[in-house]
């Protein structure tokens, strides 16, 4: 959020479908359908595909930065192209 900049080597989360954030963060590790770490231009991409229309408990964690968490977010609605763009994520530093 302070420079606008993507950031390389932040981990992407994706939870299995009804699995809360709550569950990863309390040590879960079975609640995790699939993740991935950022290139230098902040992009990814899961090691396995996503469900349409389905929403997942999603988490974005990288050193320096506080970590984001969304619960219930659907990755890719039912007429998304077979690679999906998402929004930006913000990530705040952490002092």
């Amino acid at each position: 959020a302070d420079t606008g900049q993507p950031v390389a080597g932040a981990w992407v989360i994706a939870l299995k479908p009804g699995a809360p954030v709550a569950d990863y963060l309390n040590g879960r590790q079975d609640a995790v359908h699939a993740f991935a770490t950022t290139g230098a231009d902040g992009t990814f991409q899961l090691g396995e595909p996503v469900a349409r229309d389905t929403a997942y408990g999603v988490l974005v964690v990288a050193r320096g930065y506080r970590n984001a968490s969304e619960e219930n977010r659907v990755l890719a609605a039912g007429d998304a192209p077979a690679v999906v763009t998402l929004p930006p994520v913000e990530l705040v530093v952490q002092r």
